[in-house]
Order: structure tokens, then sequence, then C-alpha cells
């Protein structure tokens, strides 16, 4: 099974940031994250995933959950992380695997926004929105 860890990110406007990803078989929006390697931890390969894919430096990484995808033998585990800063993303997704029919786009995108788009993997977009609606109002409490 693949492990990953994924990022339910949130930008210096309050937006969640998504990849949108565009191919022949259609549009459809992931979190940000990727592979675990070898004697790295999750918060390890988050922190360094998200540099490669959106460029995103973050504070305080907290675990979420874990979620199991037995039928595409994926594991991820999900952390909600606040972007204090974005630097030019470095990885493949934007040096190597961008062409015409593999088209890749960061988007940042309210929680009534969300709601309407196709975000992978579908059974858990529901709680992937409402922990990010619960981190944006528990930073207006404070």
């Amino acid at each position: 099974m693949r492990r990953s860890a994924r990022a339910i990110l949130i930008t210096k406007e309050n937006k969640l940031l998504l990849m949108k990803r565009t191919k022949p078989s259609g549009v459809y929006y992931i979190t940000i994250g990727g592979g675990i390697e070898e004697n790295e931890t999750p918060k390890q390969a988050l922190l360094r995933e998200l540099k490669e894919e959106s460029g995103s430096i973050v504070e305080n990484p907290t675990f979420m959950f874990h979620y199991e995808d037995p039928k595409r033998q994926n594991s991820f585990d999900f952390f909600v992380c606040r972007e204090i800063e974005r630097i030019k993303p470095t990885g493949t997704e934007w040096t190597v695997w961008n062409s015409p029919d593999n088209q890749y786009a960061l988007v940042e995108v309210s929680s009534k926004e969300a709601k309407k788009l196709p975000i992978k993997p579908d059974d858990i977009k529901d709680k992937i929105i409402d922990l990010y609606e619960k981190a944006i109002n528990e930073s207006k409490e404070q």
C-alpha cells in the first residue's frame, strides 16, 4: 500500500488550497501532498511535498485522521495546516508531468466553492471541508 501525507491547507486569505487536475478523463481536485519516502515521518513528507507541489511553507501541521483506500492501494495521513509563505514550487508536477493531457493548477476556494467541486477521494470530501471550516472558525475565535 502506498502511504502519503496530505494537507487541508489554509491560505493567508483563509481559503482552502487545492490542486486542480485536468486529464482526458475529466477534471477533479485533490488536497496537496504526496508519498512518504523511506525513513521519513508523515509530517516530514508533508512539509517536503508542500514545498514541491505548491511552494507552501506552513506552520504547525496538525494530524487529523488516517484514511485507507484499499481499492487503489493508497493510505493517507491528513493534516490541517496554515500557509505562512508561498515560494515557487519545484516538484515534477511543474517541471516534468505538466502536459496538454495532464495539467496541474493550484486553486484557492472558499468552503461554499469547495462543496461544488469534485474533490477526491469522494467519500471523504465532506470530512475535508468540515475540518477546513472548523479550522477557519477556530482562528476567528482567537
